[in-house]
Order: structure tokens, then C-alpha cells, then sequence
């Protein structure tokens, strides 16, 4: 039924695209939260079994529909990426909720994955800011 539901909403997504040349760009959201946007105008779609492929002149993405939770039409390119952290045992982390609250600290990666419910969480580490997913 989910799938049926995503082909219509491409289908009608299409429509819309050719109505109107503001949207330049199609975005795909998984339901980890992660975006990738393609250039809407001239995109094919295409469906195999589960997968949707994107085709719009060099560029391509092919996405799995099942984890998709939702496409909409963008005039900005909304790419997003959950990073994986390489584990450095010696330096402290500080971790944090996606709303912004603070989590804690852990001696290293390793300790933070084993101690958190599954979630996406925003990490400090060596200055830099990253977000993670915990499956």
C-alpha cells in the first residue's frame, strides 16, 4: 500500500513540476532524516521491485521506497548527510538530542553507541559537530 502511495505522489509530483519552473528541484527524505535533492527538470523516475531511480541528464539516484518518508519539490537543493564517527579512544565526546538538549559525555565513540536508545544525536568531538544515527 506504501508503495502504491509513493508512486502517486511521484506521479502527481511530476505534474506539478511541469506546471510550475520555480521547483527546480525534486528531494527524496528518508525516514532517518537524510535528504537528497536532484534537478527536477528533465528527471525521468523510474520504478524496479522496491527501488525508484532518479535519471535527469549525468546526474542519478536510485532510492529504496521502503525507506522513504517523503518527496517534495524545493527551489533551494536540500542534501543532507548522517556521517559515521571514527572511533578515537582517547578523545571525549560530548553528545547531545536532534531538539538540542544535552546528553552527556563518553570516554569515545564505542561508549556512546553501546549507552543511547537508537536515534539521530548531534556529537562534539575534536571541534568539530557531527550528526550520528543509533540503530
Amino acid at each position: 500500500m506504501r508503495k502504491i502511495l509513493v508512486i502517486l505522489l511521484l506521479i502527481a509530483g511530476c505534474y506539478q513540476v511541469m506546471a510550475d519552473d520555480n521547483y527546480t528541484y525534486l528531494v527524496f527524505q528518508k525516514g532517518d532524516g537524510t535528504k537528497q535533492s536532484v534537478t527536477a527538470m528533465g528527471a525521468t523516475i523510474t520504478f524496479n521491485g522496491d527501488e525508484a531511480t532518479v535519471v535527469n541528464g549525468s546526474e542519478s539516484a536510485t532510492f529504496t521506497l521502503s525507506e522513504l518518508s517523503s518527496m517534495f519539490f524545493s527551489t533551494t537543493a536540500e542534501t543532507t548527510a548522517i556521517s559515521e564517527l571514527t572511533a578515537t579512544n582517547d578523545v571525549e565526546v560530548e553528545v547531545y538530542s536532534a531538539s538540542g538538549m544535552y546528553v552527556g559525555k563518553f570516554s569515545n565513540i564505542e561508549t556512546l553507541k553501546d549507552k543511547l536508545q537508537g536515534g539521530v544525536y548531534i556529537v562534539k568531538q575534536n571541534g568539530k559537530t557531527t550528526k550520528i544515527a543509533v540503530r
